[in-house]
């Protein structure tokens, strides 16, 4: 319980005595699958995502309908930015506690995140086939504009392949709860991104008249997906950035504490000596 207090406290010390604490349940009560799970939420909270994945299993290889060790697990999916698994896991953490409202939260987010990476996915092709098609444009003289539009195609029917594939990887509960938000912002903004994102990708790979009709709406389109694709880009290097420093700043502490104890140590027997003595 100290453990689970701590790891929801602000601050480096407060992170760092939720890890002693833990240690200590490990040490204490190996055996036991909440051990292992209060594990995962230390590691969760200090950014170290492989330990807490593994500690989550190591918590349903004890108890496999631990939904405390599905929920922390598909929250270590998400925040590794794998949103097609975070989805899946919190369909699987819902099946067994479906009144659960953190999870059914989460569960609304990753799934949405699925979409949305979707989007980054096309968005990065496109802007991959606008450079490379600057560069190239003059050495392909003639061939400019079917090459570029043999490409263009090539990459929207290989993204529409990818959209089916993933929408079929889902569970049922995640294709519903989109269906269900359709009307959301978040939701309702995709297809119009991607439809803008095809545009784009369309109206550059033709290449009409400047100053025209088509071209004025090609570079609306561009900047649409390219400005939405840099928000985006932006706050996951934000993300990753506190994450790093939440960890380096664990590291820090943990260190420190490490030290200090040693050094404790070592004075605490050095005065039962002389005592002894």
């Amino acid at each position: 319980m100290l453990a689970e207090v701590l790891v929801r406290r602000p601050g480096v010390w407060a992170s760092v005595r939720a890890r002693v604490s833990a240690d200590t349940v490990l040490r204490l009560a190996p055996e036991e699958a909440e051990a292992h799970v209060v594990d995962a939420q230390v590691h969760l909270r200090t950014g170290d995502l492989a330990a807490a994945r593994q500690a989550c299993r190591r918590a349903l290889a004890r108890d496999p309908a631990n939904q405390a060790a599905l929920h922390n697990l598909a929250l270590a999916e998400l925040a590794g930015e794998r949103t097609g698994r975070a989805a899946r896991g919190f369909t699987a953490a819902l099946a067994v506690a479906p009144d659960n409202r953190l999870s059914g939260t989460a569960h609304g987010r990753s799934s949405r995140a699925v979409l949305w990476r979707l989007f980054d996915v096309l968005a990065a092709a496109t802007l991959v086939h606008v450079v490379v098609l600057e560069v190239t444009g003059p050495a392909l003289g003639l061939w400019r504009r079917a090459v570029a539009l043999a490409s263009a195609a090539l990459l929207l029917t290989a993204f529409g392949w990818l959209t089916l594939r993933e929408w079929r990887a889902q569970p049922a509960a995640v294709r519903w709860r989109l269906r269900a938000e359709r009307r959301e912002a978040a939701v309702a903004l995709w297809p119009v991104l991607v439809v803008a994102a095809a545009v784009g990708l369309t109206v550059h790979a033709w290449r009409p008249p400047p100053d025209s009709f088509a071209e004025q709406v090609g570079a609306l389109a561009a900047a649409v997906t390219f400005g939405t694709f840099a928000i985006r880009c932006r706050n996951l290097l934000a993300r990753l950035a506190r994450v790093t420093l939440v960890r380096l700043g664990h590291r820090a502490g943990l260190a420190v504490h490490r030290l200090w104890t040693r050094t404790r140590g070592r004075a605490d027997g050095s005065a039962a000596g002389r005592a002894g003595g």
